[in-house]
């Protein structure tokens, strides 16, 4: 039995509906990769206060634990992960 047409409505249109398809699995791996973020900050700060630091700099990697916004800040020579402040203080705690 076909399906009921609603007025105003147009038939299947595979394109639109593979495209809005991808776009939901892509929302939902990011979801996904937004809780290991999450988790992997936890971890970071963590680790960071246990070795009594509150910004880590070595070979071009920085890690500074900050109070507002992101729990941590994290930057590398390809990477920039957190709020986009510049830190106050280069050195190492």
């Amino acid at each position: 039995m076909p399906q009921l047409q609603i007025p105003g409505t147009s038939g299947r249109i595979k394109a639109l509906e593979d495209l809005a398809t991808a776009l939901l699995d892509l929302a939902d791996k990011r979801a996904h990769l937004k809780v290991a973020e999450d988790e992997l900050k936890i971890k970071l700060v963590a680790a960071m206060r246990k070795a009594h630091k509150t910004v880590y700099v070595r070979d071009g990697l920085q890690v500074e634990i900050v109070e507002r916004g992101a729990l941590v800040k994290v930057k590398g020579p390809k990477v920039d992960v957190g709020d986009d402040e510049e830190p106050d203080d280069d050195e190492a705690s």
